[in-house]
């Protein structure tokens, strides 16, 4: 049996009313709600997550980072002492290795060698002259002691043994004279024998000929090297370091150098010398440290990344990633959990080492600082741990 148009008409009419009450009870209810608001407490609030860490007290140590070259620790040039001669002959190439005292180069010799033969003559006429007159003073000292005896006896005049005395005294002048010359002969012969000597030129150090800078014909010159010669079984590291922090480096301060060629391998040291004095242009003076070098990998030249230890203390430590630091001021801050919620304490820092970071105030070891989720947070607003960060240990 179908529905008259007149009760489908009365049917629509009792839904649209209803509809009508249900969406304006809603608009109400909502208007109700904006009006009055129900307030919440801040247990109620949304939690933050976080992570954190439990401070420590760890022993950081205080390096100072420099940077520095490879230098041979023995660098000479080799010059001849005796300018003017013509190089003769170069005994080395680049390259090679030498000993204290090899030659490695010869001058022409001629005329030292002529005035050396001229000299050795000239010492054995004064020897003979000498010979000469020490003879002849024996033979006129006994002929003075019989012509004494006879003039004891009258059998002589006085004149004839004051006569012998005479040629005595003379020939004694003679002699001594003789004696002066043989000395002068040998004086010139030792003073010719040492240039002699230097006309053989020899390594003032042993070490490696690190350059050759003349060839052989070349007239030798005062402040002309012949070679260049460097010993790098042992190198030096010279570096500088600023006026403020050159009054904390002392001799014998443990130093450790890393090189690009051995990223993996660390040269222990010592520092070997401060320099006195700072340039005044830098601000800066160099410092010097010894390296044993016995197979040779240390290269002069080279880059070195030098690490010296001021000091070593113990102290309560965090990642220096859980300090926030307030743009354009030098004040930083951390938050700390406490009952449930992120408190902000300024910190003051000091020793740095990789990621970890001396804490002087602000925080005790045992504290729980946030490292991860900071960025959220304000003071005291509530958190929930989700994690918890083991301490660095580098």
């Amino acid at each position: 049996m179908q529905s008259s148009p007149t009760e489908n008409r009365k049917t629509g009419r009792v839904w649209a009313i209803v509809v009508i009450i249900g969406f304006t009870a809603f608009t109400g209810f909502n208007a109700f709600k904006l009006l009055n608001p129900r307030k919440t407490t801040p247990q109620e609030a949304t939690a933050v997550p976080v992570a954190v860490i439990q401070v420590h007290e760890q022993t950081l140590a205080d390096r100072l980072a420099l940077i520095g070259n490879i230098q041979p620790a023995v660098s000479v040039h080799v010059f001849s002492k005796v300018p003017g001669q013509i190089i003769e002959t170069i005994t080395v190439e680049k390259g090679d290795r030498v000993q204290k005292g090899d030659i490695v180069a010869t001058l022409q010799r001629d005329v030292i060698d002529a005035r050396l033969a001229e000299a050795r003559a000239g010492r054995a006429a004064a020897a003979a002259g000498r010979a000469q007159a020490r003879a002849k003073l024996d033979v006129l000292k006994k002929d003075r002691q019989r012509l004494e005896n006879l003039l004891a006896e009258k059998a002589v005049a006085r004149q004839q043994v004051d006569h012998i005395q005479a040629e005595f005294t003379a020939t004694q002048q003679a002699l001594r004279l003789a004696d002066a010359q043989v000395n002068r002969a040998r004086a010139v012969i030792n003073q010719l024998m040492v240039q002699s000597e230097n006309h053989t030129i020899r390594a003032p150090a042993g070490g490696v000929v690190a350059g050759r800078h003349v060839d052989p014909g070349t007239l030798a010159a005062p402040g002309m090297p012949i070679v260049s010669i460097t010993d790098e079984s042992t190198v030096k590291v010279v570096f500088p370091v600023t006026e403020k922090d050159l009054p904390r480096i002392r001799q014998g301060m443990a130093v450790q150098v890393r090189l690009d060629a051995f990223a993996d391998t660390v040269f222990d040291g010592s520092v070997d010398l401060v320099s006195p004095t700072v340039d005044p242009a830098t601000r800066s003076a160099d410092v010097e440290v010894r390296i044993a070098n016995p197979e040779g990998r240390l290269t002069p030249g080279m880059y070195a990344r030098v690490s010296i230890l001021m000091q070593t203390r113990t102290c309560p430590v965090m990642p220096a990633d859980g300090i926030v630091r307030v743009p354009g001021t030098s004040e930083q801050f951390v938050f700390v959990i406490e009952k449930g919620q992120a408190v902000q304490r300024n910190v003051t820092t000091g020793l740095s080492a990789g990621t970890r970071v001396e804490i002087i105030s602000g925080v005790s070891a045992g504290d729980s600082v946030v490292v991860k989720g900071q960025g959220r947070l304000k003071d005291g607003t509530p958190v929930r741990i989700i994690d918890t960060v083991a301490s660095p240990t580098s």
